[in-house]
């Protein structure tokens, strides 16, 4: 290596915590569900929609109130409080190497004899299904535990906490589109979401964003099974070396121990394939050498985590993803690939499997209870792509 920046992981860290109504709640729960459908209602008061940036440590990354993470690297969304164009998942912050286009959450459940999931964004269909309320309530909150900092107080958590609530409650096809893979319009898990995220500068938290979420059913129905995942969409890159970076990313898991708590750890990870080196072969101070993480460190009781990564294409032939056999499923693309709809997106959500790494595209996994590769397509994706 000929430069001194830091080459790690960068871990995006999730505290989760899910709420149901219970017997003694009803009332107390349809009560609070009329209220937000009213105030989350355009007719009434349009969604305001904002984002805020992470700086204070070694990753600058753009969080919104409407379930999406990341700028999609655009450089006309700004940074509210520098004006700077807001980083998307940039590490280290300033360098202008990035590590995320878009993330979002999805959240699912049953629901009487449906399957339903809300998305921060589809992915795919460009469907958005998460708004905040609108003004004053729907701005995310700051909260910082320097003394010198405008939005200092004495409840802040870390230098920078970001506070954004959430429905998946509107229905409006001005704001909600209906999901061509469903054929119908968005209806909603009647979820109110709490997100907070926090940053520090100390130089062991200043690697990672940890981001908590409290869930709660504000609906007038049962959720029975309910999962929540986290979307990514890396495309990692530095900015000043163009839009290919996104054809080349590598995704994979990592199991661990905690060894404080001996809790088991699944770590998702993406990163460059070759680290992006300059026209000379040799990496600088604009290669990508270093990866993203992202992880659950606390979680409701009764758990389950897979990890699924797949390459999305209109044409089916090059919509793929590992699938174990006795997953199998028809997702009604053509394809292996993306989840597309509602009950797809829960079914890759609900079902146990951790796909073996990108790398390992090309090597036939039949004997270990997978579908074999995608001959046409199983060396581009084991070299890198768009995943």
């Amino acid at each position: 290596m000929q430069f001194s920046s830091k080459q790690g992981i960068i871990v995006l860290a999730v505290l989760l915590a899910v709420s149901t109504p219970t017997e003694g709640t009803w009332a107390a729960k349809k009560s609070e569900e009329t209220h937000v459908s009213t105030v989350a209602d355009p007719s009434s008061s349009s969604p305001y929609l904002d984002h805020r940036v992470h700086k204070v440590g070694n990753v600058g990354m753009t969080i919104t109130n409407f379930g999406i993470y990341g700028s999609q690297m655009d450089p006309s969304i700004k940074d509210p409080e520098t004006g700077l164009p807001a980083p998307s998942c940039q590490f280290p912050y300033g360098s202008g190497i990035e590590y995320l286009w878009q993330g979002a959450l999805w959240i699912g459940a049953v629901v009487d004899s449906d399957t339903l999931v809300s998305t921060g964004h589809d992915g795919w269909q460009h469907v958005f299904e998460m708004f905040p309320e609108g003004l004053p309530n729907g701005q995310i909150v700051k909260r910082s535990t320097r003394p010198g900092d405008p939005a200092y107080s004495p409840d802040a958590v870390s230098e920078a906490d970001y506070i954004a609530t959430y429905y998946d409650t509107l229905t409006d096809q001005s704001w909600v589109s209906p999901n061509p893979d469903d054929g119908r319009p968005h209806f909603p898990l009647g979820l109110k979401i709490v997100q907070e995220s926090y940053s520090w500068s100390a130089s062991v938290y200043e690697d990672f964003i940890l981001f908590r979420y409290r869930i709660k059913n504000i609906g007038s129905h049962y959720l029975h099974q309910t999962f929540c995942g986290l979307y990514l969409d890396c495309d990692i890159m530095a900015r000043t070396r163009g839009a290919l970076g996104s054809q080349d990313d590598i995704s994979g898991s990592y199991s661990c121990v905690d060894p404080a708590t001996q809790e088991s750890l699944l770590i998702a990870w993406s990163a460059d394939n070759d680290g992006d080196p300059s026209r000379s072969g040799l990496w600088d101070q604009q290669s990508a050498v270093a990866a993203i993480g992202a992880s659950m460190l606390d979680y409701p009781p009764s758990r389950q985590f897979s990890f699924n990564w797949w390459a999305s294409n209109g044409d089916a032939t090059l919509d793929w993803g590992p699938r174990r056999q006795e997953n199998n499923r028809n997702f009604g693309t053509g394809g292996l690939g993306t989840p597309a709809g509602d009950r797809n997106k829960y079914y890759i959500m609900s079902t146990p499997e951790n796909d073996y790494d990108q790398l390992w595209s090309a090597v036939d996994h039949s004997a270990q209870g997978w579908l074999p590769p995608a001959a046409n397509i199983a060396t581009d994706l084991a070299d890198g792509y768009d995943t």
